[in-house]
């Protein structure tokens, strides 16, 4: 975990909305995404084998995220935080005020995910396990 403490910090410097959030509770968001994807199951396949590991990880999230590797390498819980950081730094809106819940929607329902209704569920899902 204390390895991708600079990712995180490098993230959020590179974007400046997504630089809102602090550290902390980025890490907190991250573990909570974890434990709703996968329950923290480094080798959790679902979707139908569309989705792999911790976070549930789609090919098109994965490529979308620009990060180096391969796909298969979202199996690995260090680099797949790596992948969702960058996701979630590329496609936090400019201009508004960013939040836990637009960044947990924005996971799950892609770029736009934090307007679309169908995310909310997953939000209160995410929010249960802050809460804890």
């Amino acid at each position: 975990m204390k390895r991708l403490i600079p990712l995180v910090l490098s993230l959020t410097a590179a974007t400046s909305a997504f630089a809102q959030v602090q550290e902390s509770d980025m890490v907190r968001l991250l573990a909570a995404i974890k434990q709703v994807e996968s329950g923290g199951d480094a080798n959790a396949v679902g979707d139908q084998g569309k989705a792999l590991g911790v976070f549930q990880i789609w090919k098109c999230y994965w490529q979308d995220s620009k990060v180096s590797g391969c796909y298969q390498d979202c199996k690995d819980p260090k680099y797949a935080e790596s992948v969702v950081q960058a996701y979630l730094a590329r496609y936090t809106p400019k201009g508004k005020t960013v939040t836990l819940e637009m960044l947990a929607r924005i996971h799950n329902g892609g770029p736009r995910g934090y307007l679309k209704p169908a995310t909310l569920k997953y939000w209160l899902k995410i929010q249960k396990v802050l809460a804890q």
